[in-house]
């Protein structure tokens, strides 16, 4: 039996794969390699937000797009939020309704995606693309709960 740590370590990892597959494919490869490392850092969210406006040497792996260095820390929060929802839905297999149906999921995202936009600080124009491409990820990340 594993771990919530490790639990978690493994959902993230999927579920950045097939956002990153969706919002930035070619960035796929490095998806594992950021959720290690956002969770290897002990940062949350906010550190990484404040840290990484330009994301010019995001988490040591060279020059990246913001919103695609966003990927991996933004569903490692979503997956720790929704843990028992995800597991409860492993557990029922097919039986399951999709996961972004269950009551709380959409709220839970909703103000995740608000608590980022409301972080972020770019400004200008880069605000409002960076705006853009998180509503991007989150939108993703609600198609991939179901997958």
């Amino acid at each position: 039996m594993m771990n919530e740590q490790d639990q978690i370590r493994d959902l993230a990892k999927h579920f950045s794969t097939l956002v990153a597959n969706d919002v930035a494919p070619d960035e796929v490869d490095f998806v594992s390699p950021w959720v290690d490392g956002y969770l290897d850092s002990g940062k949350n969210l906010d550190q990484v937000l404040e840290e990484n406006d330009s994301a010019d040497a995001f988490m040591g792996f060279g020059s990246v797009e913001f919103a695609t260095a966003l990927i991996a820390p933004i569903v490692v929060e979503i997956v720790k939020a929704l843990m028992p929802h995800i597991l409860e839905r492993i557990s029922k297999k097919k039986t399951a309704p999709p996961l972004s149906q269950y009551p709380g999921v959409q709220l839970v995202v909703k103000k995740k995606k608000d608590e980022i936009l409301f972080s972020i600080k770019t400004k200008g124009k880069n605000k409002k693309a960076d705006q853009k491409a998180i509503d991007r990820i989150f939108e993703s990340i609600l198609n991939s709960l179901d997958q």
